[in-house]
């Protein structure tokens, strides 16, 4: 709302040159970048701080500019090569892959007090952060899928080596305590396989290793309310996972079960500052998690026929995601343990319903999605703190419905968000533009008509 504006101005460009070798083998160099910049003019306050025109001046307060450049350059040389062994066909890929990425982000500038989409600051304060940070990569990854019969099995390697380097100033924020140079080398394996017995089902599974750099937000305090911790590493983990999809008759389904092994993971702990008298978000790795879950989707259709059909489908995720331990900080005189207490942001249950019936040229379709309650922060703080960003986030349940009508050449399309008009809100961001709660919309209306020729 006024006096705040967003304006991106990002280019994509991207180009692709292939080369048949021969018929089985293909040669791919693909070529893309990210050019342009993402401004804004806001008022940047913690969420108990009201936006208000000052009484003194009849203006509104001051506001802050902040402006990223983006500069990243990325390249790639794919093979890709089939070849056979008796009757089966076999796919090789190999692929090299680098990366280079200067983003320059200018943040905490003096803005103006008006409440038009000015993005000057005052030269006299300048920026309150102007850095930059260098990333290079450069990856080399081999796959092959082997086909023996019913059975096909895919394993797979991938080496990692870069390093990130930061250079800048910030003037509210001690640079000794940010690192400057941050290196990663290591290799991720990958092993997937699939079993079709016959046309209808396909049981599957596989396992694969992944990692989470460091990325800027974790190192850079977007405001005087965050804390980094300068000693921070990279995550890393895996993922497991074993599947069932089928159909009979009507009735179709897919089932997995997973589990997901996530280590070093990085989080935010608020903590009370006396020198601020408030609470302050600390960035830092705040333990291991793993996740065991399970992905159901169903579809049913209890009647079809030329002129009326009935299809009801649910599609459900459930999700324990635990710490398996470590303490963290909560003030200057207590640790507490997270061992055992939820991880944020992760619901015990999400699930979609829906309900479809078609009749000649009208289609009516009904969803209800619920999702569990989560919480902010991994000690896992019911009560909300006064700047809202810890505390629990309440489940809610949402219905939508759309309507489709064809006659003819002519389709018109009628849609409905949040039936009810429920208010609720997904989560408690604790970073960029800043810590609060996110109010989602309420009830909203698409309507929409084309015609073929």
């Amino acid at each position: 709302m006024s006096p705040n504006y967003f304006n991106p101005e990002i280019w994509l460009p991207s180009a692709v040159a292939s080369w048949h070798i021969s018929e089985r083998t293909l040669l791919k160099c693909t070529l893309s970048g990210v050019r342009g910049d993402r401004r804004s003019v806001l008022f940047d306050r913690v969420a108990n701080i009201p936006d208000t025109i000052n009484t003194s001046t009849l203006q509104y307060n001051r506001r802050q500019v902040d402006i990223d450049a983006f500069n990243s350059n990325t390249g790639e040389l794919r093979l890709l090569h089939a070849y056979n062994t008796g009757v089966h066909t076999h796919h090789l890929s190999v692929a090299v892959q680098g990366f280079y990425n200067d983003l320059n982000r200018r943040q905490q500038g003096r803005g103006t007090t008006g409440s038009d989409a000015d993005f000057s600051i005052d030269p006299q304060f300048g920026w309150g952060r102007d850095l930059h940070l260098r990333t290079r990569n450069i990856s080399l990854s081999v796959e092959n899928r082997f086909v023996l019969g019913k059975f096909s099995v895919t394993p797979g390697f991938r080496y990692e080596y870069g390093s990130s380097d930061l250079s800048g100033t910030t003037t509210y924020y001690n640079p000794d305590e940010l690192p400057n140079r941050i290196n990663r080398s290591f290799p991720l394996l990958g092993l997937n396989g699939e079993w079709q017995p016959d046309k209808r089902h396909t049981v599957y599974g596989g396992f694969s290793q992944a990692y989470r750099p460091v990325l800027f937000k974790d190192i850079i305090p977007a405001t005087i309310y965050e804390r980094s911790d300068k000693n921070l590493e990279d995550s890393y983990g895996y993922n497991l996972d074993l599947g069932w999809r089928g159909s009979a008759g009507l009735l179709r389904w897919d089932l997995t079960v997973f589990r997901l092994q996530y280590n070093n993971r990085p989080g935010s702990v608020a903590r009370y500052e006396s020198a601020l008298d408030t609470f302050v978000l600390f960035r830092t790795n705040i333990g291991d998690s793993r996740t065991h879950g399970a992905e159901i989707f169903t579809e049913y259709q209890f009647y079809t026929g030329q002129r009326l059909s009935l299809t009801v489908f649910t599609s459900t995720a459930l999700f324990n995601a635990r710490y398996l331990g470590d303490s963290l900080r909560l003030n200057a005189r207590e640790n507490r343990s997270i061992a055992g207490n939820r991880v944020e942001s992760v619901p015990d249950l999400i699930a979609r319903n829906g309900l479809t019936v078609r009749y000649r040229g009208i289609s009516c379709s009904v969803l209800y999605s619920y999702t569990g309650a989560t919480f902010a922060d991994p000690f896992n703080t019911e009560t909300p703190s006064a700047t809202a960003a810890v505390g629990k986030v309440p489940s809610y349940g949402l219905a939508d419905m759309n309507v489709t009508w064809r006659f003819n050449h002519i389709t018109a399309r009628l849609g409905i968000s949040n039936l009810f008009n429920r208010q609720y809100f997904t989560k408690r961001p604790q970073l960029y533009p800043g810590p609060g709660v996110w109010p989602s919309d309420g009830r909203s209306f698409t309507l929409s008509a084309g015609i073929i020729l």
